[in-house]
């Protein structure tokens, strides 16, 4: 009976280990999600900034 037990408990720790391993899969994913959003906005503004500096001194403005 004991072992029994232990293996239904052996198997329901099974059951939460994966579950939280998916949380953590999830977590994982959001934050590589949200730094490629970070990383494509900062490479965005540099972008901008590089083509309103190359209008500025077409314009002769000093920045």
């Amino acid at each position: 009976m004991a072992e029994r037990d232990k293996a239904r408990r052996l198997v329901e720790l099974q059951k939460e280990i994966r579950q939280y391993q998916t949380k953590v899969d999830q977590a994982r994913l959001l934050v590589q999600k949200t730094f490629l959003d970070y990383s494509e906005a900062y490479n965005t503004l540099s972008l901008l900034e590089a083509q309103l500096e190359a209008e500025w001194q077409h314009q002769g403005v000093s920045a």
